[in-house]
């Protein structure tokens, strides 16, 4: 809680949050859930994109970086995500030229996102 307060100036926290992710802690069996669920849905969704020729750097938190073939193919991808209201991040500089961010959501959540992903890419081989 101590690091969540000190960062707060940056990226400002709510009381109501705080009790939140206190209480989300402290309950060790959703606590065992949400990572459970992290994992499963981050492994379906990372191997549907590597089947797609995509490259996926190995992670271990609640989020996939994708690297695409180049800049310009990652913007694009970025765009046709967010024009069907899928909001990925893009990371468009240095090393990560070339990656999108994205935050895992719920398996529904996550196959909405490989169907957009599968048919931008069929339109643009």
């Amino acid at each position: 809680m101590d690091s969540l307060k000190r960062i707060g100036i940056t990226f400002p926290i709510s009381v109501s949050a705080l009790a939140a992710c206190e209480a989300g802690l402290e309950d060790r069996s959703h606590f065992e859930i949400v990572i459970r669920e992290n994992r499963r849905i981050r492994g379906l969704f990372s191997e549907a994109l590597l089947g797609f020729g995509l490259k996926v750097i190995p992670s271990q938190t609640n989020f996939v970086l994708v690297r695409f073939p180049d800049p310009q193919r990652a913007t694009d991808a970025h765009a046709a995500l967010e024009a069907e209201r899928i909001y990925a991040r893009r990371l468009a500089g240095g090393d990560f030229a070339e990656c999108v961010r994205f935050t895992m959501g719920t398996e529904e959540e996550m196959r909405r996102c490989v169907e957009v992903t599968k048919e931008w890419l069929k339109r643009n081989v």
